[in-house]
């Protein structure tokens, strides 16, 4: 059971699945510079009353979207950066892609067998 092929293409299911989960319930709608713009105010209001929460709530959104390969990390990047400013906005930025890169890294360099 343990060398069953369903493992070997378990992470590839999770991916096709992730992918058609975010499409099915509309994410691609929300996840534009147009949606950004018309929701200026009220991103800017909660993350000036709610900063550590956003911050933590962007990082969880951007591993997502990077992890599961939907386009739109290049939005997150912009929407990070005016969120919370150059340097808040990269360390939440980095600290995405260091979870994403180093869960990564472990899947290639230690693969189950």
């Amino acid at each position: 059971m343990k060398n069953s092929k369903f493992y070997k293409f378990l992470p590839i299911v999770i991916l096709v699945l992730g992918i058609v989960v975010f499409f099915a319930l509309g994410g691609h709608h929300y996840l534009s510079l147009e949606v950004i713009k018309n929701n200026y105010q009220n991103l800017v209001d909660f993350t000036a009353d709610n900063f550590i929460a956003s911050c933590l709530i962007f990082s969880i959104f951007y591993i997502l979207v990077v992890a599961f390969s939907i386009p739109g990390a290049s939005v997150m990047t912009l929407v990070g950066g005016f969120l919370f400013g150059v340097y808040a906005g990269s360390v939440s930025y980095y600290r995405g892609c260091d979870c994403v890169s180093s869960s990564e890294v472990c899947n290639w360099r230690y693969p189950k067998k």
